[in-house]
């Protein structure tokens, strides 16, 4: 990997010291990934200390009830032998009225709707029924009994897999508002269901706490039950950390990061090898031009460097052909500087350019420039079948953009015309 970067870094910047141009690009991705990690770091801790911060709910086996509407607390106990996950909503004190009963008659009507679920009706359930345990448009706790438990549960799921035939019991809803509660019966088929000792245990501590809300709705505090059949029970809050999973994604963004640079790279050597391509045509018409106006290959050199410092635009030819002329300045031959040159460029056009001018140079061809008028012929037409082809793929990426607005009009026609059939 530190070979390839050095390479590629050596392709893009050819007038600057290879060493140089690594150290560079290592500082400057260093310093990405440190500012990164500063940045999850900064997010990072104080999730930490958030979720140990986090205020206790729990004191003495109370928890206090909000001053209104309710509260839902997460929390998990532990008995002897199992333990469970407990979502409790700590609702305030009630305040009693003298409008109650249109409220709860209106509400048990609203109940028999909902309740059914997708079911026609509740002489004929087949599916789950919907058994909510609160009427937040009623501000009303629903409790719910089941005449036998292993057919339906009350949270409404209907067990029917092993029935043979129908089979009916009573569903009692017990609505409670403050301090004042109704009941209703409705005739349900139930089936049933096997039990695990953990939904019995989980049962349990549900019936228990139902008994704990009705003993103590009046109280400041709701009293957790410390005891069941099984055996005592510790109550706690289970603690929600998520820092494991943004600390893992901030490590993922590091890695994503850190390969991005190197992919960057590569992404810029394919983009000079296309601009040295797209140069070809036009750098050897120049050359061949100055050789025919009476210069010799390193005079048309020099002349094409100093024209293209004056344009003050970076092509990656003109930077070859300067790393080239610094080598020439510096006495090495002017074989071996074109043969590098054609080297460096990495691709079989300007190879052959370099082979032509080393010929020239060995045997004092006349006939050079004969040989690159036939070689700008043959690169302006491989110039033209690359246009061509960039055309072609240009054309290829276009389809499923217009296949997106062919079926977008399609739509516009078609919905309105099949909207006036049903008319």
């Amino acid at each position: 990997m530190k070979q390839e970067i050095g390479e590629m870094l050596e392709l893009l910047y050819p007038m600057q010291k290879a060493e140089k141009s690594r150290q560079r690009f290592v500082a400057e991705r260093r310093r990405k990934l440190l500012l990164t990690g500063a940045a999850i770091a900064v997010l990072f801790i104080p999730l930490s200390l958030k979720s140990a911060r986090a205020d206790p709910k729990i004191s003495g086996n109370q928890i206090v009830r909000p001053t209104k509407g309710k509260q839902e607390v997460e929390l998990k106990v532990d008995g002897e032998n199992y333990s469970s996950k407990i979502t409790l909503f700590v609702g305030a004190r009630v305040l009693s009225g003298q409008e109650l009963e249109e409220m709860f008659s209106e509400a048990f009507e609203n109940l028999e709707i909902e309740m059914k679920n997708e079911n026609v009706s509740l002489s004929k359930v087949e599916k789950d029924l919907f058994l909510p345990e609160q009427l937040p448009d009623y501000g009303i706790e629903v409790y719910w009994e089941s005449s036998d438990l292993f057919l339906v549960q009350t949270d409404g799921t209907v067990m029917n897999q092993k029935l043979d035939s129908p089979q009916q019991i009573d569903l009692t809803a017990t609505l409670v508002y403050g301090e004042i509660s109704r009941q209703q019966k409705y005739k349900i088929c139930v089936y049933p269901y096997p039990y695990t000792e953990q939904e019995l245990f989980e049962r349990e501590i549900e019936d228990a706490l139902s008994k704990s809300e009705e003993q103590t709705k009046e109280s400041d505090y709701l009293k957790l039950p410390s005891t069941i059949s099984t055996g005592e029970l510790l109550w706690k809050e289970p603690k929600k950390n998520n820092t494991g999973i943004f600390l893992f994604v901030g490590i993922i963004v590091l890695v994503l990061l850190y390969t991005k640079e190197t992919a960057s790279l590569r992404k810029q050597v394919q983009k000079r090898e296309q601009q040295l391509l797209a140069d070809y045509p036009d750098f050897l018409s120049r050359f061949l031009l100055l050789l025919g106006a009476g210069m010799n290959a390193r005079g048309a050199w020099e002349r094409m460097i100093d024209d293209y410092k004056k344009s003050g635009k970076k092509r990656f030819v003109y930077e070859e052909m300067k790393r080239t002329l610094a080598q020439l300045e510096v006495g090495l031959p002017e074989l071996q500087a074109y043969e590098m040159f054609g080297r460096r460029c990495g691709l079989l056009p300007y190879m052959r350019f370099a082979a032509i001018v080393q010929q020239n140079l060995k045997k004092g061809a006349r006939r050079i420039a004969e040989l690159l008028q036939a070689e700008a012929q043959d690169a302006y037409s491989e110039r033209k079948a690359q246009a061509r082809q960039q055309g072609e793929e240009a054309g290829t990426k276009l389809l499923l953009p217009m296949g997106g607005m062919l079926v977008l009009v399609l739509i516009v026609i078609l919905v309105p015309a099949f909207a006036s059939f049903a008319l």
